[in-house]
């Protein structure tokens, strides 16, 4: 946000943190960073990252877990999920494992909390890859395979109908777009629907 100030400096801002539903009925939000790219009634929904996910473990799990030799293995072990958007059986799937017929394993409100799972050796989490590249290189999260899931949206804008011509909503969104771009996806972490106002 101090390149987005740098570059606009005349513009203030505050962000808030919450979670979906994006809603603009309360008046008080002019755009939010939107969870997935779903439709928003009377909104504009502008997609602007995507990512696939491999699962992860902490260096402690993984001594005092069973053997992970093989995608399959991981059937024999404690897996996290994340309730809102949860992608186990895709990754099975994509290493042509048959996923579980009933979820096993604690499940979470979003996908940070169940990293932190993960980095505290709680189980094996299915992370976004572009939002875990800190915890990969420090050695607190140990990518476990090769195989990932395909790319997802994650983090859409979204912004009113009436406003999209508004100068500070294009300036945010050009800002941001730009920096999606251009920027090492280590680089963004939002961990949940928030909004400018």
């Amino acid at each position: 946000m101090h390149r987005f100030q740098s570059g606009y400096p005349d513009l203030d801002y505050e962000i808030t943190i919450g979670f979906p539903p994006t809603d603009f009925s309360q008046g008080d939000v002019d755009i939010f960073i939107h969870w997935g790219a779903g439709p928003v009634v009377g909104a504009r929904v502008k997609p602007f990252f995507r990512s696939a996910r491999f699962p992860v473990a902490s260096r402690e799990f993984l001594r005092n877990a069973t053997e992970v030799r093989r995608p399959a293995d991981l059937l024999a072990v404690t897996l996290l999920h994340d309730k809102v958007m949860d992608g186990w059986s895709q990754w099975f799937d994509s290493c042509g494992v048959v996923p579980p017929a009933t979820q096993r394993g604690p499940r979470f409100a979003h996908c940070e909390l169940v990293l932190q799972a993960a980095e505290t050796g709680q189980g094996v989490a299915l992370p976004y890859t572009a939002l875990i590249q800190p915890e990969l290189e420090s050695g607190c999260l140990v990518r476990l395979f090769d195989q990932k899931t395909p790319p997802v949206i994650i983090y859409s804008l979204a912004y009113q109908e009436c406003d999209a011509n508004d100068p500070k909503i294009r300036a945010f969104r050009d800002w941001i777009l730009n920096e999606a771009r251009g920027s090492p996806s280590s680089q963004l972490r939002i961990a949940a629907t928030g909004g400018l106002r």
